[in-house]
């Protein structure tokens, strides 16, 4: 079950309108760059005059939504027998998250969290401050979706008039080149119904997220949505919020949208802005997922390599020990590399040591799962010439990609590759744990003896920080099954691992 209770306050700036006294909504403003599209233009005067008129607009301050809801999200009944622990949480509780989140836009602004925190690794009681810039930008453009007064900054725009279809139905719509906002309106009563938004994603493209807003109600002779969705591409719900509660022109305290006192903040007060690399699809996924700690802090000079086992000199386990989130497998092949894992950022450090240090192509890669925090820039083996290997139920998700090659395995025939000294096989049963797709790798030497190192690399599933002594045990005690006293080497990339040989 997932709770969500949610206070949404905005405090509209002040804009220079100029309209008629009688009914505030028939003199337009004057446009910069008017390319003289005026059936846009119509759309938007329309809609201005739908949500209450211009004047009405101009003397809106501010707004908030109030959604006191409780979400369930499926019930599972079923009974069990506890004969041993299976699974370790990091929190052994889910409390209620709450958190006070303000922000501000233009060159002095910021996002602060001024009271808690909504961050699944960081404790509830813990107020983090400031967000870093480009979270911030992020946060911004989506509260800025919600605000009434949007369609009086974007007729001053440079406009296209447009066609929306969603779900086969076509709206007329407003094309804002400025922001790269597209604005469907609701043929019969005029209203804004989808403010939709572009995102360049890694494996998806350029991908529609939609926020779709329903069922107006009138509040101070002013409509405003009761029912809010965000959908990607038309087909998948994000989020879903109803507002039980809508106040026009709040009284708010006069430090109340004020961020923390820079001292009192772990992290230092920056305006938002967007950072080369870090898309609004790679931010918005991981903050939604209550998993977004920042850009990317893993630097090449903290990389570190070990090989595994002295009958396995090429194989190799890469971490960066400052941002020891995804370790990864390196196999070196007589004609070409396998890599495991392709996460973001980290992935840019890892294809620079194999140029440096193996000097060889990278032939293949290996997404253990299709999570993004694990494969978000596999797109970029891609672009180097390596070929995916992925279980034949997870190949349409990888075919996304452009020019991706795939190379796919079953449950009954695994994938096996190998030189003269060392194999890998790539391993998927179905009712995966963690994922559908969710598969794993056997290292060993060509012709393995009953001393031979083997190791077994997989993900999230079994070896979790700060249990990986007792995952390593239940990993060797699981792979052994009494036939082979071989060593084990338990190799998963999540979290910093053990790299103790453990012997059955």
């Amino acid at each position: 079950m997932f709770t969500k209770s949610l206070l949404m306050s905005l405090l509209l700036a002040g804009t220079a309108i100029k309209g008629c006294e009688a009914c505030g909504s028939c003199v337009e403003p004057r446009h910069a760059g008017d390319e003289g599209n005026s059936s846009a233009r119509s759309l938007i005067h329309d809609a201005i005059k739908a949500l209450g008129g211009r004047q009405s607009l101009h003397n809106l301050h501010g707004v908030t939504y109030e959604s006191p809801e409780i979400l369930r999200v499926s019930t599972l009944m079923q009974n069990y027998n506890l004969f041993h622990n299976y699974f370790f949480f990091g929190t052994p509780s889910i409390p209620p998250v709450q958190f006070s989140l303000v922000m501000k836009s233009g060159p002095e602004g910021y996002a602060c969290y001024t009271e808690g925190n909504d961050f699944v690794f960081v404790p509830g009681n813990v107020t983090i401050g400031y967000t870093d810039s480009a979270l911030a930008d992020y946060l911004l453009f989506q509260a800025q979706k919600m605000s009434p007064r949007l369609l009086l900054d974007i007729e001053r725009h440079r406009l296209q008039s447009v066609n929306v279809d969603i779900n086969g139905v076509p709206f007329p719509a407003v094309h804002d080149k400025d922001l790269d906002l597209t604005v469907a309106f609701n043929p019969e009563t005029k209203l804004p119904f989808v403010f939709r938004s572009f995102e360049d994603h890694a494996i998806f493209g350029r991908t529609e997220n939609d926020l779709r807003l329903f069922n107006y109600k009138e509040v101070d002779g002013i409509m405003f949505p009761t029912q809010r969705l965000v959908v990607q591409n038309s087909t998948s719900v994000l989020e879903q919020t109803t507002f039980a509660k809508v106040i026009p022109n709040p009284k708010f305290p006069d430090d109340f949208f004020d961020g923390l006192d820079e001292d009192k903040s772990a992290t230092p007060r920056v305006p938002p802005s967007k950072i080369d690399g870090y898309s609004h699809a790679e931010i918005g996924e991981y903050w939604t997922n209550a998993l977004w700690g920042g850009p990317y802090a893993g630097t090449y000079d903290n990389l570190t390599s070990e090989t595994l086992g002295e009958d396995l000199p090429n194989a190799h386990r890469l971490l960066v020990e400052n941002n020891p989130v995804v370790e990864h497998l390196v196999l070196d092949f007589e004609d070409g590399v396998i890599v495991y894992e392709a996460p973001p950022h980290q992935t840019d450090l890892v294809i620079r040591w194999v140029k440096e240090n193996l000097k060889k192509p990278i032939t293949h890669i290996f997404p253990t799962h299709h999570h993004h925090d694990h494969n978000y820039d596999i797109h970029k083996y891609v672009e180097l010439g390596a070929k995916i290997i992925a279980p034949e139920v997870g190949a349409p998700y990888w075919k996304q990609i452009p020019g991706a090659e795939i190379i796919t395995f079953t449950e009954e025939e695994p994938f096996i590759y190998s030189d003269d000294t060392m194999q890998a096989r790539f391993i998927w049963h179905s009712e995966a744990p963690h994922a559908a797709d969710w598969s794993y790798s056997i290292v060993k030497t060509k012709c393995p003896t009953a001393n031979s190192t083997m190791l077994a690399y997989e993900a999230d599933a079994f070896s979790t920080y700060p249990f990986r002594h007792a995952a390593c045990i239940w990993m060797a005690e699981s792979s052994c099954v009494g036939r082979y006293e071989s060593q084990y080497h338990c190799c998963s990339n999540t979290w910093k691992t053990c790299s103790t040989v453990l012997s059955s």
